[in-house]
């Protein structure tokens, strides 16, 4: 009877967000520790963390989900305070201890939140992992304070997604790599190709994407953190108020690797698997081009084809429901295998600017309903350049 009663509290737990009229604001994807991810000078036990988020629509109550899904071992919550608000509760305690491998939402909270704010989230804890769960590329600086000292550091810990309670509106998540989890923009600026979809999007549109991007992840194989495949389930389709997806991911299965023909082969079947899984579930789905990367250190002929052919199928085979054409967007036209020069940082990531074309690029389409009609009986629904949207 004791482990019928522990299992369904954790069900419980786990589910908490899953009331009626919530949907997901802003979320990052839980990742395993790296070394990376330790701070120099202050250990990570009893300190308080203030993290700070951008989050897309906006509404009148909360819910934060926490993480303790790659830990080896039990978290210490003490409690957590938003921004200008009362402190939240986990079943009526501000308090709360989340296992190893698991997550909890909080009770839900009266808080008016705006859309496009920049939340500040302080996590008080006590006795954290030596691994606990983070996300790597934060972009933005979270202040780890420890008695008098403090740290700045650009990752998140513990948090994973705050949802709003609020009427007809959507979450629309997009899964990626570094392009999406932000690298090369400007740290604290809020400048990832998401944040200026959403902007785009406007604050009055009720519709938010919420960045799903692992640097340095892989669609099949190999990379940063778990594949796209493994992950699909709980970081995309584990959102609330989903109608549509973004996929824009396979630049690090290309360039970790050494046959052309079987990484497009796993790449289009690992395709094919989420987008089945998505319709499935009724969603509607929007697959990106994967983005030049010549003159980087992915860059060679075999890779450069492999592009080419992936983006071919991306476009022509009618798998996506939407063609997000990324690669035209940013690659210089008279080399094609390359990014624009005043749009790159490395010439695998675009800079600030590059983030910022690509993300009104996106919003634009984003604005462009599609039905579940079309996508029943439109083999292939290419909405892009030949669309005429401009960028």
């Amino acid at each position: 009877m004791k482990k019928i009663v522990i299992f369904a509290l954790a069900v419980l737990m786990c589910c908490g967000a899953e009331a009626k009229g919530f949907v997901t604001t802003w979320a990052c994807s839980p990742q395993p520790f790296r070394k990376d991810d330790v701070p120099e000078r202050i250990k990570l036990d009893e300190v308080t963390i203030k993290q700070t988020i951008h989050v897309s629509v906006g509404g009148k109550a909360v819910k934060l989900k926490l993480s303790n899904e790659y830990s080896d071992s039990i978290i210490e919550i003490r409690s957590v305070r938003l921004e200008d608000a009362d402190y939240l509760t986990f079943n009526g305690s501000r308090s709360v201890d989340i296992p190893k491998g698991e997550a909890v939402w909080s009770d839900e909270l009266k808080y008016d939140l705006k859309p496009l704010q920049i939340l500040n989230i302080t996590v008080e804890y006590g006795k954290m992992p030596k691994q606990p769960t983070v996300h790597s590329g934060s972009r933005t600086t979270s202040v780890i304070t420890k008695g008098t000292e403090t740290e700045g550091v650009l990752h998140w810990y513990t948090i994973a997604a705050l949802d709003v309670k609020t009427s007809k509106a959507e979450c629309i998540p997009a899964i990626g790599n570094s392009i999406t989890d932000g690298r090369g923009t400007t740290n604290d600026k809020q400048n990832r190709w998401t944040d200026i979809a959403n902007e785009t999007l406007g604050a009055s549109s009720k519709v938010g994407v919420v960045n799903l991007g692992i640097g340095g992840n892989a669609v099949c194989f190999g990379g940063i953190g778990p594949t796209a495949l493994k992950r699909f389930d709980s970081d995309v389709l584990g959102q609330h108020g989903i109608k549509r997806i973004i996929i824009f991911e396979g630049v690090n299965d290309i360039g970790g690797s050494r046959d052309a023909d079987k990484t497009k082969e796993f790449l289009i079947k690992g395709y094919m698997e989420m987008i089945r899984k998505a319709h499935e579930k009724g969603l509607i789905v929007y697959g990106a081009t994967i983005t030049p990367f010549g003159k980087s250190f992915y860059y060679n002929e075999e890779h450069e084809r492999c592009r080419v052919a992936v983006n071919e199928w991306i476009r022509t085979s009618g798998a996506f429901d939407v063609v997000m054409d990324f690669d035209k967007v940013l690659a210089d036209p008279k080399q094609p295998s390359q990014l624009m020069e005043e749009w790159q940082s490395d010439w695998l990531h675009p800079n600030a600017e590059g983030y910022k074309v690509l993300g009104q690029y996106a919003g634009e389409i984003l604005k462009k309903k599609v039905t579940k009609t079309k996508q029943k009986h439109e083999k292939n629904l290419y909405v892009g350049v030949a669309a005429g949207v401009t960028f």
